[in-house]
């Protein structure tokens, strides 16, 4: 992301791959925070920097999780210059009588300017690590598993890996936000186009023609 001072500052998306911000005008800083898992933890960290005018330029986490903790990135500026260990003290000092906060970590500017989410590099999508490859890459990865295991044996390995996924998603979509039968699928193809995932092809087994009728 970069701008001037005539350019207004752009909007993070809900999933930027890149995650950067470059802005030699302001005082930016990436930071990382785990808070327990519960209502209005985050709200009352954001508070926090709030009251010391920290203008916070983007925020990333997980939407749904059933994990006890919480990790939230976030980028923010400073009303002011200041070094990391400055916002350290500062954040520390606030955050350390609040059971709700479990841990805190202020990275260091890569460069002059130039700030990254370097902690979930290069992506992560529902707190899982994601690996993106061209698709000529991808192709090559099929032609070598193919030559490694029959072709009958190799697309088994692909379908049942793709069924697996998506049914653990489908499964997860159930259980923690109602939604049952085709209406979690098309809540998952709804995700899946904010991602940017243009193409998805889903196969309707047994299982949902019961739940359909």
């Amino acid at each position: 992301m970069e701008r001037s001072m005539s350019i207004p500052r752009l909007d993070l998306r809900p999933l930027d791959i890149s995650r950067m911000i470059m802005d030699p005008l302001s005082n930016t800083f990436f930071i990382s925070v785990t808070l327990v898992n519960k209502s209005g933890a985050l709200a009352s960290f954001l508070n926090i920097l709030k009251n010391y005018n920290f203008n916070i330029i983007g925020i990333m986490g997980e939407a749904v999780t059933r994990k006890e903790e919480m990790e939230v990135s976030i980028f923010l500026e400073t009303p002011v210059k200041m070094e990391r260990t400055q916002l350290e003290i500062i954040i520390k000092k606030e955050t350390s009588r609040m059971r709700i906060v479990k841990d805190v970590r202020i990275f260091d500017h890569l460069l002059e300017g130039f700030d990254a989410d370097i902690y979930h590099f290069p992506l992560t999508v529902g707190g899982n690590r994601v690996a993106i490859f061209p698709l000529t890459v991808l192709e090559g990865f099929i032609k070598t598993l193919r030559k490694a295991f029959d072709k009958p044996v190799s697309q088994t390995i692909l379908w049942y890996q793709g069924k697996e996924v998506g049914r653990t998603i489908w499964e997860y979509y159930e259980k923690n936000l109602g939604l049952k039968g085709t209406c979690a699928l098309e809540f998952l193809r709804v995700r899946a186009l904010l991602f940017g995932w243009t193409y998805m092809e889903i196969s309707r087994f047994e299982e949902l023609k019961k739940l359909r009728q």
